[in-house]
């Protein structure tokens, strides 16, 4: 997964699961080795992601995935301060009105308790560098048992937008307390137009133009930017 923090990023992306499966880390990926940062399930629905549709950016990734009478469009991304965003629109492909539980949740070592319609918790990094705190909400989730749970109901071709970000936040990047708290409060698309954005400028404000006669040294030269 191209898009990632300062610290926070997927270190295996698994582009089967809504939200961000596969193995995360935080610098070093935690001890035991990987899994999920936190992912989404819809109640009733087994989902096949159609790879023509994808479109992976540095900034964000899109995908579609169907099945069981839903489509869902999802855009995901990690912010520079660490607080991973999913949006995802979810339409009724049936024939009938229906409603389904969207129930979104996280490994035990990235949060353990309920703070109002919040899950908190805390994680130390691995070989005891810092100790993370993380704030996981959605728009019109509660905090039920070990998930977040949000119920909707669609008319046929009806679509319903949600939006859940987890921040990870160190004391050391104080920056990425308000982050969390700037991006929660954000509507879906004013989320992804503000990461695009930002994200752009910081290329502009500290990356050097480079043009050489050979496009594959000028191709290079921006990639190595980006891997470090």
């Amino acid at each position: 997964l191209y898009t990632r923090g300062r610290a926070l990023y997927m270190y295996n992306h698994d582009e089967d699961d809504l939200g961000f499966g596969g193995g995360w880390a935080y610098r070093e990926r935690p001890a035991g080795g990987n899994q999920n940062m936190y992912t989404i399930d819809v109640s009733d629905a087994d989902f096949d992601e159609d790879e023509d549709a994808r479109a992976q950016y540095p900034s964000h990734w899109t995908s579609v995935h169907t099945g069981d009478g839903l489509s869902v469009g999802q855009r995901k991304f990690i912010t520079h301060n660490n607080v991973a965003v999913t949006i995802l629109e979810v339409t009724n492909t049936g024939d009938e009105a229906g409603s389904w539980t969207l129930m979104a949740s996280t490994p035990d070592a990235v949060t353990q308790q309920a703070d109002g319609d919040e899950r908190t918790g805390s994680f130390a990094t691995r070989f005891g560098l810092t100790t993370v705190s993380t704030r996981f909400s959605g728009e019109g989730f509660t905090a039920s048992g070990d998930d977040l749970v949000r119920d909707v109901t669609l008319d046929p071709g009806e679509t319903v937008t949600v939006k859940l970000q987890l921040g990870a936040i160190a004391a050391e990047i104080p920056e990425s307390g308000s982050e969390y708290e700037r991006y929660r409060d954000l509507d879906a698309e004013a989320a992804l137009q503000t990461q695009v954005s930002e994200y752009n400028q910081w290329w502009v404000d500290n990356v050097p133009y480079v043009d050489v006669p050979d496009e594959n040294i000028k191709k290079m030269s921006y990639y190595r930017t980006f891997l470090n």
